[in-house]
């Protein structure tokens, strides 16, 4: 059987942003997941689910052969382990099924400040993915998406219960940052379309850390400081986190690649969820 959509990490943010997005449009799709409890809920929805592990790359093959187009998302990999090493697996395995793959189009999701490097956390791994991918005789749109807001709703407890919010960014670095339901959204008119290249997409503005304080603030009725943990102090902080010595260290180096590289990009596609709604709306569910 043929799906007009097979999505590799459909049930994230961006993934289901993207899945829900092509079954309101009717499109056949495919969910290829590793979570057999989330089947039920997007069978419902009318998707087909299918798990499989992404280093089984004879499985990943099997699958990728049932699809006329696919969206690719490497997801994270924990990080208590060697971060660089399980994603370059994961990613290896990608490239591997695809070998031969009979496809209209591919689309992949990546980052800002993608680069050539090692252990500078998803900055080199999705560099990775893009050149492997673009080696392929299959056409290819590639999202760079920017800082994605959804990174601050880990810090929601501690703020909620001690007005801080902890970084390693300094308060008033400025960053492009996008909510993944644009990323989804986004993805989802590439997949629909024949456009390939590059595409930078971030959310209507710019925002520091203390914007985030401040918005967080506004929404809880309180005040909320931020907190920089001093560089000297990043892999300490990292694994008192849970990060394994090699994940903190290559977390650290992508911290420093990313305040050490800003520049802007006029050529970015803008999605329209302001910081604002995006907070508004985890607060209401994170107190449901």
């Amino acid at each position: 059987m043929k799906y007009t959509h097979v999505i590799l990490g459909g049930t994230g943010h961006i993934g289901a942003a993207l899945s829900t997005a092509l079954l309101q449009k009717q499109q056949k799709v495919m969910i290829i997941g590793h979570d057999p409890a989330k089947a039920a809920e997007w069978t419902v929805k009318g998707a087909a689910y299918e798990v499989a592990d992404i280093r089984d790359t004879a499985r990943l093959k099997e699958l990728f052969g049932q699809a006329e187009r696919l969206f690719v998302l490497n997801p994270n990999a924990a990080p208590d382990k060697d971060i660089d090493a399980v994603e370059r697996e994961q990613i290896g395995s990608i490239l591997n099924a695809l070998e031969g793959a009979e496809l209209k189009k591919i689309v992949a999701a990546s980052t800002y400040g993608a680069q050539p490097g090692d252990h500078i956390f998803d900055l080199g791994a999705l560099y990775e993915l893009e050149q492997g991918l673009a080696k392929l005789d299959i056409p290819l749109a590639v999202i760079r998406s920017a800082y994605y807001m959804s990174n601050f709703d880990q810090a929601i407890p501690a703020v909620r219960e001690k007005g801080e919010l902890t970084t390693l960014f300094p308060a008033d670095f400025k960053l492009p940052m996008v909510a993944p339901a644009d990323i989804g959204a986004f993805a989802a008119k590439l997949m629909l379309d024949d456009q390939t290249g590059l595409f930078f997409l971030e959310g209507p503005e710019t925002y520091s850390n203390q914007d985030v304080a401040e918005t967080f603030g506004k929404l809880l009725h309180k005040t909320v400081n931020v907190v920089t943990v001093p560089e000297a102090d990043w892999k300490d902080f990292m694994i008192k986190g849970g990060f394994s010595e090699k994940a903190a260290e290559s977390f650290a180096n992508m911290t420093k690649l990313t305040i050490s590289q800003q520049s802007e990009i006029p050529t970015a596609q803008h999605g329209p969820t302001t910081l604002f709604h995006y907070l508004k709306k985890q607060l209401q569910f994170n107190n449901a």
